[in-house]
């Protein structure tokens, strides 16, 4: 996959411009990154190089302002699906 992630600070390397990435998807056979922000831009992966990793607290304050967002679009879902499948799973089945 990609070493990209939320939060994540990459540059567009065709065009010089940087970017917080919202989420990565492999799609129609290649990566593609999802920027956060107004206006929010799609990125093949392969233009893209890595300027500043995101640390797991700053990870996860930019999902959680994401999936804030009311709204069905990409980003925001992606962000909901992300913080719903960290939640710690619970094998309590309420028997004995």
């Amino acid at each position: 996959m990609s070493d990209f992630d939320t939060g994540d600070e990459v540059r567009d390397k065709p065009t010089g411009i940087k970017y917080t990435v919202a989420c990565v998807h492999e799609t129609h056979g290649y990566g593609v990154v999802y920027t956060a922000g107004v206006p929010s831009r799609t990125l093949r992966m392969s233009d893209c190089e890595l300027v500043t990793k995101a640390s797991p607290a700053e990870r996860l304050e930019s999902l959680k302002a994401m999936a804030a967002v009311k709204s069905e679009q990409h980003r925001p879902q992606c962000a909901r699906d992300r913080l719903k499948a960290m939640e710690p799973v619970s094998y309590d089945s309420g028997c004995c």
